[in-house]
């Protein structure tokens, strides 16, 4: 049985930049100061208090629409093997509940590492929990899993994606096309969605090895009924291609910039 699209295919998608008023555009950091910058957003400022959230966000249709805000989780302490990611009610509640106000069709993509904080069964019910108080249902949550995260051995990576799965959440390949983000990875876990790395979307409209990367991707994601967004498109010419091509979800400061939690609560007015 063909899986359904995470998001909903429309006619026209984004071909011109969104124009926003009163300085939409200025990333925030998540957290408390201490939290990393969002992912593709550029130079962040850090928050002057806590639970203040930065969202990048996934737009298509010819009238800008607001598809995905995505947030980054927020890195509580340690590197690399070490590190805990914060999957706290506040912060998390705060994300959800400024996407549910955004309209019933509105999703939140958590940019979290599939093995979140060292548990896969322990970011499942912090966000379950979040999820229930705020009333948000499991199948409006993406967890964009980062390339370093596909090198891990086929069964326990299969296992991971199986419990996200078997949640109700949606999962999306971060970056696809940089490192283990591959070919590879798309056949065997076959995500809901891949994000392609801004790589292999800059330029694309100039460069026919690009084209022809894409063409590819782009085709084998139809055959498995996987979506796909473009991440890093910069440029009019980059978005046209792309339109032309039938790539329905955008993401980058073409289309629209990173946004701070008020400028948030202004799209569509």
């Amino acid at each position: 049985m063909n899986k359904v699209p995470f998001f909903t295919r429309h006619a026209r998608p984004v071909i011109s930049r969104a124009r926003d008023r009163d300085g939409i555009g200025v990333p925030v950091v998540a957290g408390t100061g201490q939290g990393p910058g969002l992912s593709g957003a550029g130079p962040g400022r850090r928050a002057s208090g806590p639970c203040l959230l930065a969202f990048e966000p996934i737009v298509a249709g010819c009238h800008h629409e607001l598809y995905a805000l995505e947030v980054q989780a927020r890195l509580a302490r340690g590197r690399g093997a070490d590190a805990v990611w914060d999957c706290s009610h506040d912060w998390l509640a705060r994300a959800i509940s400024i996407a549910m106000r955004r309209g019933a069709d509105t999703r939140l993509a958590v940019n979290l590492p599939a093995s979140g904080a060292g548990s896969p069964a322990r970011t499942i019910a912090a966000v379950l929990n979040v999820a229930r108080d705020t009333g948000l249902a499991a199948r409006r949550i993406l967890f964009e899993v980062p390339p370093e995260e596909w090198a891990a051995p086929r069964p326990t990576a299969l296992a991971v994606l199986a419990d996200y799965r078997g949640a109700g959440f949606r999962v999306a390949a971060d970056h696809f096309g940089q490192g283990y983000a591959g070919l590879g990875a798309l056949v065997d876990f076959q995500p809901d969605i891949i994000k392609i790395d801004p790589l292999l979307v800059r330029g694309i409209d100039e460069s026919r090895s690009r084209q022809v990367a894409m063409k590819g991707i782009l085709a084998i994601s139809r055959d498995l009924a996987i979506d796909v967004a473009a991440m890093g498109v910069e440029t009019a010419a980059e978005a046209a291609w792309l339109a032309d091509h039938k790539v329905r979800l955008m993401q980058g400061h073409y289309v629209r910039a990173a946004l701070s939690v008020v400028a948030v609560g202004r799209i569509g007015r």
